[in-house]
């Protein structure tokens, strides 16, 4: 590799590139993992962002001075406990449905890179949001997200699979559960 652009702009480009190569790396890696896997992850980021709710909530009011911690620690609150709740019940790996009449069988495919813009306004919820969705829905979009929100808990519980899964989804040092 070449040195780092010097350019602004140039560097954006290019960490853009790495974070969409690395969040495809995570997913091919995230495919592979069963339905219950997929909710065991969820569950543990939910759990961890409902641990930090407000110590995220002083941060990002610190950090950009919008609103007020009690208020953002309630969305927060919002998001990794109602979120988590409507989306845990939902079939989001291999067959979704069967419609033997119409011989029709809905398969989940998760559809790869997705950017997603975190606004100042309301940093943590929306990160925690865009993280457990993500990640249920096995896109890669949720690793980087599930990255972003694991640098602010630094708390993680993930089933492995295999070994090297550390390496693969770019969240952070874990506590690993054996599946």
């Amino acid at each position: 590799m070449g040195a780092e652009p010097q350019d602004q702009d140039l560097r954006s480009i290019q960490e853009a590139r790495t974070l969409a190569a690395r969040g495809r790396a995570a997913q091919r890696v995230l495919a592979g993992f069963s339905q219950e896997q997929v909710d065991r992850i969820v569950d543990a980021m939910a759990l961890a962002a409902r641990e930090q709710a407000e110590r995220l909530a002083r941060l990002a009011h610190e950090e950009t001075g919008f609103g007020n911690v009690k208020d953002k620690t309630l969305k927060n609150l919002f998001a990794s406990t109602d979120v988590h709740a409507y989306i845990r019940p939902l079939r989001t790996v291999g067959v979704l449905r069967e419609d033997p009449v119409r011989r029709v069988v809905e398969i989940a495919e998760p559809m790869g890179v997705v950017a997603a813009i975190i606004p100042c306004t309301n940093p943590t919820s929306t990160a925690i949001f865009k993280a457990l969705v993500s990640v249920k829905a096995a896109t890669d979009a949720g690793a980087a997200a599930a990255r972003r929100v694991g640098e602010l808990v630094s708390v993680h519980v993930i089933p492995r699979p295999h070994a090297n899964l550390e390496d693969a989804l770019p969240i952070g040092k874990a506590t690993v559960s054996k599946a």
